[in-house]
């Protein structure tokens, strides 16, 4: 990544958790202009699951600095960290369409 840029429409790794392990569940979290919420989320997530394997997966398609604050957050949390942001221009489908394109880069069973 180019500083916190993350790549359009490309699935960006946002944090290299140790060890790594096929996730059981994939959370798919559509964000818009969340950059506020995004750090309070992966605090209150990563204690959540109690050691389930779980990825969280941003679809992003925000205007605002919510990818930057995600990459910026990401490296804390014990949990893989993933995003998907579109440039406005390349937004499709509305929320439903930010959930069936996480649902198409999950890795969780």
């Amino acid at each position: 990544m180019d500083g916190n840029r993350i790549p359009r429409t490309e699935c960006a790794e946002l944090n290299d958790p140790r060890p790594l392990v096929r996730p059981r569940l994939a959370l798919v979290i559509p964000t818009r202009n969340e950059r506020e919420a995004v750090p309070l989320l992966l605090r209150a997530l990563e204690p959540a699951f109690g050691g389930l394997p779980v990825e969280i997966l941003f679809v992003d398609d925000s205007d605002d600095d919510t990818p930057a604050t995600a990459a910026r957050h990401a490296p804390d949390c014990r949990l893989p960290v993933r995003m998907i942001h579109h440039e406005s221009g390349a937004r499709e489908g509305g929320l439903a369409g930010a959930v069936l394109a996480g649902a198409r880069h999950a890795r969780g069973e």
